[in-house]
């Protein structure tokens, strides 16, 4: 699956019980990747929300900020 909508929700850490719809630049059998204005620290845990899949737990892996302020981030499936 690549460039899908999805529901991002911050479990813990800073930014905790923050919610956004996250465009999604690539996805896989284990992981999510996607952009995002707010930061995200790795191993933070989220949850993504995939219409059509069941809610997936994951852990920030990457967080890296790109030229235009918005951030690279990839998470990888925890369930």
């Amino acid at each position: 699956m690549v460039l899908t909508r999805a529901t991002l929700n911050v479990v813990d850490g800073h930014n905790a019980g923050f919610t956004a719809e996250i465009q999604t630049r690539d996805v896989s059998s284990s992981g999510v990747c996607f952009l995002l204005r707010e930061e995200l620290h790795v191993g933070q845990l989220c949850r993504v929300s995939i219409p059509g899949h069941k809610p997936h737990t994951c852990e920030v892996i990457r967080s890296r900020q790109l030229s235009s302020g918005k951030y690279e981030m990839a998470v990888e499936f925890r369930d």
